[in-house]
């Protein structure tokens, strides 16, 4: 039994050293060091508990994503300019992720009260200059207020949502997840209204892997309305995954047509009488030149019909490798403890021989049968009609091309 609890006490240990050794060894790029620290703060603006807290939630998010994070303080930046600067630092200091130095990090200089937000690599390619703006406008409030603790909390969380919806959603290969998905050519919205939509359509997108497009024109020339839905849905490669799962409103000011077009996922899911009431519903708000309200309830419509079909978010935050190769570890050692305790239970059994027959299990002239007999009591036939293809209703149909599964209906308003 010692023997048995000093293997089991080495392949643990053993465990151990592997993942601590994997963890060091996490994907930083050559020569970059993954303990060097996150949150420097020369200007002395944060207390020694905030530096912790900011740098544990920099570790989780770098842990989760190899995404690099890194917040700069200074009282003064000499003759650079807040970007020359900070390109400098973040270089010299060789901070980032991977080949291409995945990360972002936040500089502020006292002296003259600039900050600055730096991305590199996977930073660049999914924080659009819009969304660096929205990062900007949102923590500087904080900084004027001398809330540096919050601002940067708040600078970690957009971060952090940016990664996670990248991360998180199957757009198939080459679909572009930051292309607009309202787009309002008849100019029927504010600034504002937009800017509420997609916010929404981004979360919806999020957190059902379901594309939604809003497009307004004056006029679309010749063609029907579900023709244009069709090319237009079909030629900027909207959808998310291979079946391009979607739903997209279309408004042509010129004859005051809708239509309702749905793709993959929207056309199994959103049934003809569900497109039907949509349009009726929605064309209600059109008609009394409400346009953010019909959008804002088509959007509410969809989601109802995806949370009701139980697709629930899909959340799918990817494994780092050192997550993955940590589960293996963990996983074999769970097989090798598996292994070591049967081996020691299967070695204390004493069984008699296999029985091939249960006769040895009834006792002697205790079962006696006379006489045996089936009878069928009765039987039954049940006859269902086969199901045939019911004819499409007025104002809607479907098509499949390239990939696409295409349905939908409109109107007037």
């Amino acid at each position: 039994m010692k023997k048995i609890v000093s293997l089991l006490l080495a392949v643990i240990m053993l465990a151990g050293f592997s993942v601590l050794a994997f963890a060091a060894s996490a994907d930083f790029g050559p020569g970059r060091d993954p303990w060097r620290e996150r949150v420097i703060d020369n200007a002395d603006l944060l207390t020694d508990s905030e530096e912790q807290l900011l740098s544990e939630r920099i570790s989780g998010v770098m842990n989760e994503y190899l995404f690099d994070i890194v917040i700069l303080t200074e009282n003064g930046i000499g003759n650079y300019s807040p970007e020359q600067y900070a390109q400098s630092y973040y270089a010299s200091n060789e901070y980032g992720c991977g080949d291409t130095y995945d990360g972002s990090m936040f500089l502020i200089s006292m002296a003259e009260r600039d900050y600055y937000i730096l991305n590199d690599g996977l930073g660049t390619d999914i924080i659009s200059s819009r969304d660096v703006r929205n990062m900007g406008d949102t923590v500087a409030p904080y900084l004027s207020a001398g809330r540096y603790y919050d601002g940067f909390s708040k600078y970690i969380d957009m971060l952090e949502d940016e990664l996670y919806h990248a991360a998180s959603t199957d757009f198939g290969p080459g679909r572009d997840p930051w292309r607009e998905r309202v787009v309002d050519n008849a100019d029927l919205l504010t600034d504002s209204e937009e800017q509420l939509l997609s916010e929404r359509i981004s979360k919806l997108m999020n957190e059902y892997l379901f594309d939604v497009v809003i497009l307004t024109e004056n006029s679309i020339g010749g063609y029907s309305p579900e023709r244009y839905a069709q090319s237009y849905y079909a030629s900027n490669d909207y959808g998310c995954g291979d079946t391009y799962d979607g739903s997209m409103f279309l408004i042509s000011m010129a004859d005051r047509d809708y239509y309702i077009l749905n793709d993959g996922l929207g056309t199994d899911i959103i049934s003809k009488r569900d497109v039907r009431n949509m349009g009726d519903t929605v064309a209600s708000y059109l008609s009394a030149g409400r346009y953010y309200d019909g959008f804002s309830k088509y959007i509410d419509m969809l989601e109802d019909e995806l949370y009701q079909n139980k697709l629930h978010p899909a959340k799918k935050r990817f494994m780092s490798e050192s997550q993955v190769m940590m589960f293996v570890i963990i996983s074999i050692i769970g097989v090798v403890i598996a292994l070591i305790v049967v081996s020691v239970m299967k070695k204390k059994m004493k069984t008699h021989q296999i029985a091939l027959e249960a006769n040895d299990y009834i006792r002697r002239g205790s079962l006696q049968m006379n006489n045996t007999e089936e009878t069928f009591l009765y039987s039954q036939v049940s006859k269902v009609p086969r199901a045939t293809e019911s004819s499409s209703s007025r104002g809607s149909g479907g098509f499949s091309s390239g990939g696409h599964n295409f349905s939908g209906g409109g109107g007037k308003f």
